[in-house]
């Protein structure tokens, strides 16, 4: 008596399509990037920041530990196919687990390496491409100096923010205008005086 119930069962009208292939893996790179070109070292944490033209950042740190990191993720290795603008300067902030990495011309990026790392903040440095990277001793504060001669200052500490602080370009009358910074030094006896040094050797005290 089953028979004829089993009989009349419809057959699937069709499979279900099969499910899409995985992602490919992400690449990985091992070692100092082949076209570095910059470089930051963090004494205190026994770190190293190499950075190439490709906007990879690698860290390296003890027993030959190291992470890349690329401008269009928070940490590890990703997919490079945005963020290749060449990583112009790296530098550590001073006992904050921050690393400021500037991209050619002058986007600022913000990695926090405390736990896993992320990318903290992202800012533009709208005076000019930096051409110098200055952390100030005891404090979380970098700072840049332009290829135009100006600067301005930048606290690592948190999420980061650029200062209202800026040091104008000089005029055209003086002897350093439209030179690139090449030195940014703090006075330890007074914090409040700053040394800025541009190229062809003039200097200006502020």
């Amino acid at each position: 008596l089953l028979m004829p119930f089993f009989s009349k069962a419809k057959a699937p009208s069709a499979e279900a399509p099969p499910p899409p292939p995985p992602p490919p893996p992400r690449p990985l790179h091992v070692g100092v990037p082949l076209a570095a070109c910059s470089v930051a070292v963090d004494p205190v944490q026994g770190t190293v920041a190499v950075g190439s033209v490709d906007g990879l950042i690698k860290l390296f740190g003890f027993q030959g530990a190291e992470i890349a990191l690329w401008p269009d993720n928070t940490g590890g290795d990703a997919d490079p196919s945005s963020g290749r603008s060449p990583v112009a300067h790296l530098a550590f902030a001073t006992n904050s687990g921050r690393l400021l990495a500037v991209h050619a011309p002058g986007t600022l990026r913000l990695w926090a390496l405390d736990g896993r790392a992320r990318l903290a903040n992202t800012a533009t440095i709208d005076e000019g491409a930096v051409a110098l990277v200055a952390p100030c001793p005891g404090t979380a504060w970098m700072l840049l100096g332009t290829e135009h001669g100006g600067a301005c200052a930048y606290d690592a500490a948190g999420d980061g923010a650029l200062a209202p602080w800026r040091l104008p370009p000089p005029a055209a009358d003086d002897g350093a205008a439209g030179e690139a910074v090449c030195a940014l030094e703090v006075n330890p006896l007074d914090p409040r005086r700053l040394l800025c040094g541009v190229r062809r050797g003039a200097l200006r005290v502020l």
